[in-house]
């Protein structure tokens, strides 16, 4: 396979990695961690390759067998054995960054000019009333529509089932 610019390599690691990054014993447990050289990406999997959390490596631009580093999410990883290398296509992140996609500006539709001065204030008006009104806020009794006790208050002569029959 010829390697272009195209391509860059990504390195596959066992790993342990933890969620207790407080406890003073750690619970291990094993994964793959995988690291992409083009961006300095660390993709961490567990052993059933459910993707666990990533980071950017910014100390350099390799990683070792014995290198710890803690992820996003709060876990921490050990860097175990190498298990080997493959090359991921880099062309639909390149043709990205070099194709122009910006989107073109779509034209709002103007306002129609009014045809009198009574016409733009009412329209003025009716839009600073609609905006106005639903700022304002509205009662908690208006929104359930129908009185309520107050709460708190005991009912001085309460009547017993019996009395009530």
């Amino acid at each position: 396979m010829s390697l272009s610019q195209n391509t860059a390599p990504v390195t596959e690691f066992r790993c342990l990695f933890t969620h207790d990054l407080r406890r003073k014993q750690k619970r291990w447990q094993d994964g793959y961690l995988k690291f992409h050289t083009f961006n300095n990406r660390v993709m961490v999997y567990d052993t059933a390759r459910n993707f666990l959390g990533d980071t950017y490596h910014k100390d350099s631009n390799e990683i070792h067998e014995g290198d710890e580093l803690t992820l996003d999410k709060g876990i921490m990883v050990e860097v175990a054995d190498a298990v080997g290398v493959t090359q991921t296509d880099l062309t639909p992140i390149l043709e990205k960054k070099h194709s122009p996609h910006q989107k073109a500006a779509v034209p709002r539709p103007a306002l129609q000019p009014a045809t009198s001065n009574v016409v733009q204030r009412t329209v003025a008006s009716n839009l600073a009333a609609r905006n106005v009104s639903h700022l304002r806020h509205k009662s908690l009794n208006s929104l359930l529509g129908k009185k309520r006790a107050p709460i708190g208050k005991v009912d001085p002569h309460p009547k017993s089932p019996y009395e009530a029959r």
